[in-house]
C-alpha cells in the first residue's frame, strides 16, 4: 500500500464513518426517505415480475437461471421507509466476485463493521447478521400503525449487507430502513396514522 493510500485510510478511520444523507444507499434506484409513487413500475423496468401491490407495500420477484430474488419496498404518505433485498444462488458463488459487486454499488457501506450503517447501538447488537428480522413485522402487517410506531421509536436508522457464507456464498440480503417517513406520517396523520371519525360517529348512547 503506498504511503498516500495509507493516509487517506487514516484520514477514514480517524473520521467517524458516515453515511451521506444526500446520497444514502439503494436498492434499483429507491432510497429510504425519498417519495416513490411507482414502486411496481421502477422495479418492472429492471426485470421484477410477480409483483404484489398493497397502498404501503410492494413485493416483487425475479427468477433468473443462476439466482432467486425478491425485492421489498414499504412506505408510509409515498415516503419509503424500508427496503429489503433477498438474493438466492442456485449454486454457490464465490465470494471475492460478489464481495467486488458490492464494494462497486457501495462504496462507503461496505466498509462499516460488519457492513451496517446505524446511528443506534441496540439496533446494531440486536440486528447484525440477522437484518431480515428488523422489518418483518412491517412487512407482515403494514398497515398497522401500532407495530410502524413501536418500530419508529425504537430505530432510528439501520443499512445493513449481509452476505451467507464464507468461500462461496449461497446469498446476500440487504436492508435500508429510516424512521422519518413514519415520523412525518404520524405527525401529518398521514398514512397508517390517518384517523376516521367513523367509529365515534356509530357509537350511541
Amino acid at each position: 500500500m503506498s504511503s498516500k493510500n495509507e493516509t487517506q485510510v487514516a484520514v477514514t478511520s480517524s473520521k467517524r464513518l458516515a453515511l451521506d444523507p444526500a446520497n444514502l444507499p439503494s436498492i434499483h434506484g429507491l432510497t429510504v426517505e425519498r417519495f416513490e409513487h411507482d414502486v411496481q413500475g421502477l422495479l418492472e423496468k429492471v426485470g421484477y415480475q410477480g409483483c404484489t401491490v398493497d397502498e404501503t407495500k410492494t413485493v416483487c420477484s425475479l427468477e433468473k437461471d443462476t439466482l432467486s430474488e425478491t425485492v421489498s419496498v414499504l412506505t408510509q404518505d409515498e415516503n419509503i421507509y424500508g427496503l429489503q433485498r433477498e438474493v438466492s444462488f442456485k449454486n454457490p458463488a464465490p465470494r471475492a466476485a460478489i464481495m467486488g459487486k458490492l464494494l462497486d454499488a457501495y462504496p462507503v457501506l461496505t466498509h462499516f463493521e460488519n457492513m451496517t450503517a446505524t446511528q443506534d447501538k441496540t439496533c446494531r447488537i440486536t440486528y447484525v447478521n440477522n437484518s431480515g428480522e428488523l422489518l418483518k413485522q412491517a412487512l407482515e402487517k403494514p398497515s398497522n400503525a401500532e407495530a410502524l410506531r413501536q418500530l419508529s421509536d425504537n430505530y432510528n436508522d439501520y443499512h445493513s449487507l449481509e452476505v451467507f457464507g464464507e468461500d462461496t456464498v449461497s446469498g446476500i440480503r440487504l436492508v435500508f430502513y429510516s424512521s422519518k417517513p413514519i415520523k412525518d406520517a404520524i405527525e401529518n396523520r398521514k398514512g397508517a396514522f390517518q384517523i376516521s371519525s367513523k367509529p365515534a360517529q356509530d357509537l350511541t348512547f
